[in-house]
């Protein structure tokens, strides 16, 4: 097969990872308008959320924690880790009632940020010991839990290109932003540590794309995964 099936495709759940500056939101943008130009989803048929939802009382408390200016400390990661997951399952409710009306997902971010994010400070041992502690409490396709995506797109960057694209929209920095390079590196390794624990665990469906191309040159790759899930 070497088209997308556009009733396979309905109601899938497709999230769209990676560090700041790896292009998440114009590859979504330019993946919805692939798809409509491709008649293989209307625009309206094609919803974008994205996670933190900055709606549930837990992004409240989020934004708390990351108006410090000093580095995270480890217990204030872990506690952020359980907000995140708290702001999740709040988003669940919302990407339920897209999939009942038979709505393709696209969600810019989602677990991975979490499992990456909040992991970053810990060695690679203790890392282990939190992706299990992070998996239970997602407590993933379970009443009240979160959902695993259809698909994950991680938009995989080097650091230097981070770097290059954030400085370059010449917007105020958020939190993560202002971390240390050394953080950021960390967040690269913590990404593909916790793709490596999720594809082990529950044979997670996540492809990871080299992001330092065009849109141009990247959408075609993003289309044979497509393909790929609906057939």
């Amino acid at each position: 097969m070497n088209s997308i099936n556009a009733a396979a495709l309905r109601s899938k759940f497709i999230v769209i990872e990676g560090i700041d500056g790896a292009g998440k939101d114009s590859v979504t943008h330019a993946l919805k308008n692939l798809l409509a130009s491709l008649q293989l989803t209307s625009l309206k048929d094609t919803i974008i959320t994205a996670e933190p939802t900055l709606k549930s009382p837990a992004c409240l408390a989020i934004a708390k924690v990351l108006k410090q200016s000093q580095p995270l400390s480890p217990e204030q990661c872990q506690a952020l880790a359980k907000l995140y997951i708290e702001d999740r399952q709040f988003h669940q409710k919302t990407l339920q009632f897209y999939k009942k009306h038979q709505k393709l997902i696209l969600c810019v971010r989602y677990d991975l940020s979490t499992y990456a994010y909040q992991s970053a400070i810990f060695d690679a041992a203790a890392r282990k010991t939190l992706f299990a502690e992070f998996y239970n409490l997602h407590a993933y396709n379970k009443p009240h839990g979160s959902l695993i995506p259809d698909l994950t797109y991680f938009l995989d960057i080097p650091l230097q290109t981070s770097k290059k694209r954030v400085q370059s929209r010449g917007k105020s920095l958020h939190f993560y932003e202002k971390q240390q390079t050394s953080f950021t590196k960390n967040v690269i390794t913590a990404y593909h540590q916790a793709i490596e624990f999720l594809i082990k665990k529950d044979n997670r469906n996540i492809a990871v794309i080299d992001a330092t191309q065009n849109i141009e040159t990247i959408l075609p790759v993003l289309k044979k995964h497509l393909i790929a899930l609906t057939h």
